[in-house]
This record gives C-alpha cells, sequence and structure tokens, in this order.
C-alpha cells in the first residue's frame, strides 16, 4: 500500500528531530557548572532589613567626654552642730592642665536636701591646693539652725582658715577637652574655715562662724575641663605630720594622751601644764596667769592643772 512508506518517514522525521533536540540539551547542559542548584535572585531591602552583604568601613570611634560618678561621704563640724552631708548632692566644677593631666582648680558645692549649703573653692597657690573662696548658708534644712536664713563668706585672711585637699590624682586622659579624675581612694577636704556675714550699716552686729572641714571626703571620680596653662599643685598634704595629740595645722584631731600625760604642741608631756607655756592657741600649753579676784584673793592658773576644763570670767570697771 503506499501509505505505509509515507508513514515511515514522518517517524523517521520525528526521531531526527527527538535526537537533535535531546543533543542540543546535553551540549547545553555540558557547558553549564555541575552544580544544579539555580541562581536565586538578589533580596529586596525589605527582605534584608536594610542590610547587605557588601563589605563597609568601620565607623571611626570618636572621643566621648568622661563620665565620672562621685558620692559626698562624711559630715562637717560648725559652731552650731554637724552638717550630715553624706550621700546628699554635691556639685563639681573643675579643670586639668592639658599638657601634663594635673588637677589645678576645683569648686564643691554640698547641700542637704537643697539647704544648708557649703560651697568650697580649691585653687593651686604657691604650689599646693589652698582654699580660696567658699560660703555657708544657715537655713532651715541645718538641724541646728533657729534663725532667718543667712549666707556668710570665708574670711580668708583669718587665722582659723586653713584648708587643703588630699588624694586628688590626675586624670585619665590629659588630651581630652574633658576628662575624669579617679582616686584609688577617697578625695579628702582637710582643714577648717572661718566665715563672716557682714552687717550692712554696723560691723558690730557682724556674725562669725567656724567650721571644721576633716570629716568631709568624696568617693569616685571628678569630672575636668581642660585649660592650656596653669600651674599644678605639688605632693598633697597629710595630717598630723608631727603632732601626736590635740589638732594638727589643719585642725585634724591627731589623738590624746596616756594618763599621766596632757598634749602640749601637739606632743605628749608629763603633766598637764608648763611654766612658760608653749602657745596661746589650741593644742597647745598656756603659761601661767595671776589674777585678783573682786575679794582680792590671788588666783593662779595653773592651779587647775588636773581640771577637764576651767570657765573664767574676767570682767573690768572704769
Amino acid at each position: 500500500m503506499k501509505l505505509i512508506p509515507r508513514l515511515h518517514r514522518v517517524l523517521a522525521v520525528s526521531a531526527a528531530l527527538a535526537l537533535a533536540v535531546g543533543l542540543t540539551a546535553c551540549a547545553t547542559a555540558g557547558t553549564q557548572d555541575s552544580d544544579p542548584t539555580p541562581e536565586k535572585e538578589d533580596p529586596t531591602e525589605e527582605e534584608t532589613n536594610g542590610e547587605t552583604d557588601d563589605p563597609i568601613d568601620d565607623p571611626v570611634e570618636t572621643a566621648q567626654p568622661a563620665t565620672c560618678e562621685v558620692k559626698p561621704v562624711g559630715a562637717i563640724k560648725t559652731d552650731g552642730g554637724d552638717v550630715i552631708y553624706q550621700n546628699q548632692t554635691v556639685t563639681i566644677e573643675a579643670s586639668h592642665v592639658r599638657n601634663n593631666g594635673c588637677v589645678n582648680s576645683v569648686d564643691l558645692s554640698f547641700d542637704v536636701d537643697g539647704g544648708c549649703a557649703l560651697n568650697l573653692t580649691f585653687t593651686e597657690d604657691q604650689g599646693v591646693w589652698a582654699l580660696s573662696d567658699g560660703t555657708f548658708t544657715g537655713d532651715d534644712k541645718c538641724t541646728f539652725w533657729e534663725d532667718e536664713p543667712t549666707t556668710f563668706t570665708l574670711d580668708t585672711t583669718a587665722a582659723n582658715t586653713v584648708a587643703t585637699l588630699i588624694g586628688l590624682p590626675k586624670v585619665d586622659d590629659n588630651a581630652a577637652d574633658e576628662s575624669c579624675a579617679r582616686g584609688a581612694s577617697d578625695i579628702q577636704v582637710v582643714g577648717k574655715a572661718f566665715f563672716v556675714w557682714e552687717h550692712p550699716t554696723d560691723d558690730k552686729e557682724n556674725k562669725f562662724f567656724n567650721v571644721n572641714l576633716n570629716g568631709l571626703s568624696l568617693n569616685g571620680g571628678i569630672t575636668t575641663k581642660a585649660v592650656e596653662e596653669g600651674a599644678c599643685p605639688g605632693a598633697p598634704a597629710a595630717t598630723c605630720q608631727g603632732v601626736v595629740c590635740g589638732e594638727d595645722f589643719f585642725g585634724a584631731s591627731c589623738g590624746g594622751c596616756e594618763e599621766g600625760y596632757s598634749c602640749a604642741g601637739g606632743a605628749c608631756v608629763v603633766g598637764g601644764c608648763l611654766p612658760a607655756g608653749d602657745g596661746d592657741t589650741v593644742g597647745f600649753h598656756i603659761g601661767d596667769t595671776e589674777w585678783t579676784t573682786s575679794e582680792n584673793e590671788k588666783i593662779n592658773l595653773h592651779q587647775f592643772c588636773e581640771a577637764s576644763a576651767v570657765w573664767i570670767i574676767k570682767s573690768a570697771t572704769w
């Protein structure tokens, strides 16, 4: 029949086409990577949350201002009573010399719940720390205060004004505009201060106020700001140098003496009186003095040597 040869030709052509397609596919597969995993499209920004695998430069680190935490410790003794600044507020402004990192100015402001405020400014003076300015405000936050609020000003010329700082170290980074001075131990305020309130018209109405600072210190670090020039305080002072009893130069207590001894000029001596005396301020022996009572009786000061205290009132008539 004539239809059979035509069918053979159709089948032959189809087989040839299938073989050609198969060879083409094999040839194409042979040119690709052996990994059959299809390539992934780049993820969208939403899928990566804005992150990419592109390498980026690390951000340049910039110096951050030093942070210091500090708290007041202890109390002061005043003519009226003690003022406890422990764990209360202290505000500090300080500076350091940029070329060597020494702290050369400190302003301390203490208060008790916003009142009974004490401000002390310490600066370098002839190579040492010195109390150069200050105020004390008596008000109802002082437990002993009964008068109207009064602000006293430091009398820097008074003999009873002598104070310093102990334990204040250099800053962490002297080149920084702002740094921190941290000590291994507390920074101590040492000394005594004499404050005055001056009456506007009558000097006889002036008021005076003594403060012993020796129980006050700071725990932590002090933030400081750099200054380009300035002198540095020398080695820190120390209390009770050459003194074993009584009060030292700063008004710090250096202890007492054993039984049978008394404190004279910072030393423990036998007995309680020195006939000629060795001074007339706290911690020294006053020489013997004779008075005549209103009944014409002679009294010597040293007859009271064994007494713990003597109250003497001297009067005059004219």
